[in-house]
């Protein structure tokens, strides 16, 4: 609001004024309260292969990066007395790490492959001493990773009420796992935010439209 004066003959006239209004559209939509964090992810499944004795490595079949179904055969080792081990997936995986080639003489607990599970992911988030009640194992968790494009959800598995004060404050960690995400390695960063409640579809006006006074 403004306020004008204006001097005519000597006299100043009453003020008058000027209201000016910003105009918005009234749109319609959902307003979400919502708890976010962000975290590295871990996989659900993971695995080191190693000998148990010395050998010779005499095949080797896949290279680091591969989707390796379960059983099939990473590795063959033949020891000292001439007798070959297999060393398989023991499940759907990806090969983190694979230290070996043909011909590579292995002394007794070597590692042969790390392998990652295409089982998922999972992330710790902390959760503010306020909200955590609102928290249940099930919940949909929306997540966005750092490293790849796209949104993806997961669940809450586990919620944790042994709290960790920190600044006068206490947060609860619960877990989330995210399904297995193709160029998704252990460690890479990811935010995750879990919807606690829901306007329902309606009316959304501009907060700046909006005033208080006391609680109305």
């Amino acid at each position: 609001m403004v306020f004008i004066q204006k001097l005519i003959n000597g006299n100043i006239k009453k003020s008058s004024s000027i209201t000016t209004y910003n105009v918005e559209a009234i749109t319609t939509g959902n307003v979400d309260t919502t708890i976010s964090g962000n975290g590295t992810l871990t996989p659900v499944s993971k695995e080191t292969l190693a000998t148990t004795t010395a050998g010779t490595v005499t095949a080797v079949n896949y290279e680091v990066g591969d989707k390796v179904d379960k059983d099939a055969i990473i590795a063959t080792i033949e020891d000292n007395s001439g007798s070959e081990t297999d060393f398989t997936a023991p499940y759907d995986c990806v090969l983190l790490e694979l230290p070996i080639s043909e011909a590579d003489e292995l002394d007794a607990n070597s590692q042969i492959a790390m392998v990652m599970g295409t089982d998922g992911f999972t992330m710790g988030i902390a959760v503010d001493e306020l909200d955590i009640s609102n928290v249940k194992v099930g919940q949909n968790v929306d997540f966005t990773i750092d490293a790849v494009d796209g949104n993806y959800t997961g669940r809450v598995t586990a919620v944790s009420y042994n709290g960790s004060s920190s600044g006068g404050t206490t947060a609860y960690q619960i877990t989330a796992n995210v399904d297995y995400v193709e160029g998704v390695y252990p460690g890479m960063s990811a935010s995750a935010e879990i919807v606690i409640e829901s306007s329902g579809e309606g009316l959304l006006v501009p907060v700046d439209a909006v005033r208080t006074s006391g609680d109305d």
